[in-house]
């Protein structure tokens, strides 16, 4: 489902994104999240909904926190926003000087 997200027709990567935020697990999660920095921006939203799908079936929000943390650091305009909203929600410890830094910037 990954590779049918970056496909060239935009209803194949939303169809995708959807099947992702039902089925990817922790092993998928930093593929979206870097996914989510490449991405259009018709597409974003949908991704971003499957990172907060995704993150929500893992139990440790630590590192949920930390995937989202890594694809960050290689984001600007919408998707950082995107992951900035999404890491706040899972919170923890090392995201919340990243969000102050970035909320502040």
């Amino acid at each position: 489902m990954l590779t049918a997200a970056t496909d060239p027709d935009a209803t194949v990567r939303q169809a995708a994104c959807k099947g992702l935020a039902q089925l990817a697990g922790k092993n998928e999660l930093p593929k979206l999240v870097a996914l989510l920095t490449k991405a259009p921006d018709t597409d974003q939203q949908a991704i971003s909904q499957a990172i907060l799908a995704t993150g929500r079936r893992i139990e440790d929000n630590a590192a949920v926190s930390r995937a989202i943390l890594v694809g960050l650091k290689n984001a600007d305009g919408a998707p950082a926003a995107a992951l900035l909203k999404t890491v706040a929600y899972f919170g923890g410890t090392d995201a919340l000087p990243t969000v102050v830094e970035r909320v502040d910037s």
